[in-house]
C-alpha cells in the first residue's frame, strides 16, 4: 500500500482520507476532491500546486474555475521554475495560515506506520480512521477552548496533546482492532 491522501482543514481537522492503490500524483488530489464534494474548495494548498493546476484545469475547468492553488510553505522553496502566484506568501491573507498542517499530521501517522503496514486493509482503515477521530477530537476541544491566537503561541502543548493521543490509540487499537 503507497500510503494515505488526506485533506484537513486549516486548523489540522481531518476532513477524510483514503488509502493510495498507487503513489501520489495530482491525479490523486483532484480525483479526491470530485468523488467527495459537490463544490470546489476556494483554496487548495498542496505540496504539488502548480502541478495539481494545470492538471485540473486541463480535465474540469468550470468545476475548479473559483479555486486558488498554493504549495505550502515547506515546500515552496523547491519549486524553481514556478509562477509566484503559487507562493502563499505572496497574499497577505494568508499570512497567518498554517500551510504545514498536513504534513504535521502526517508526521504524527509515521509514529503508527509499522503497525498499519503489518494489518490488513481493513483493520488499517479502522487504524487510521481511529486515529484521525481522536485527533480532530483533540483539536476541536482545542480550538474551541483556547482560541486561535493562543494556540498557535502553544506548541509544547499541542505537542504532548499529539503525542498522549498516540499512546491512547494504540492501546485502543489493541482492544478494538479484529485479529
Amino acid at each position: 500500500m503507497p500510503g494515505v491522501c488526506a485533506a484537513f482543514c486549516p486548523h489540522g481537522v481531518n476532513l477524510g482520507f483514503h488509502f493510495m492503490s498507487n503513489f501520489e500524483s495530482p491525479e490523486t488530489v483532484f480525483a479526491a476532491v470530485l468523488q467527495r464534494r459537490r463544490t470546489a474548495p476556494r483554496a487548495i494548498i498542496y505540496d504539488h500546486a502548480c502541478g495539481l493546476h494545470s492538471y485540473c484545469m486541463n480535465r474540469e475547468p468550470w468545476f475548479f474555475r473559483n479555486t486558488e492553488f498554493f504549495s505550502d510553505r515547506f515546500h515552496w522553496y523547491d519549486h524553481v521554475g514556478c509562477s509566484d502566484g503559487f507562493c502563499l506568501d505572496r497574499f497577505p491573507s494568508y499570512d497567518s495560515l498554517n500551510s504545514e498542517v498536513a504534513e504535521q499530521m502526517f508526521s504524527l501517522l509515521d509514529h503508527v506506520s509499522t503497525p498499519v503496514s503489518f494489518m490488513g486493509l481493513e483493520n488499517a482503515t479502522r487504524f487510521v480512521q481511529l486515529f484521525f477521530a481522536l485527533q480532530n477530537d483533540n483539536r476541536r476541544k482545542y480550538w474551541n477552548c483556547t482560541g486561535l491566537s493562543s494556540v498557535s503561541k502553544d506548541k509544547e502543548a499541542k505537542r504532548r496533546i499529539q503525542f498522549a493521543n498516540i499512546a491512547d490509540l494504540i492501546g485502543m487499537l489493541k482492544r478494538t482492532v479484529v485479529a
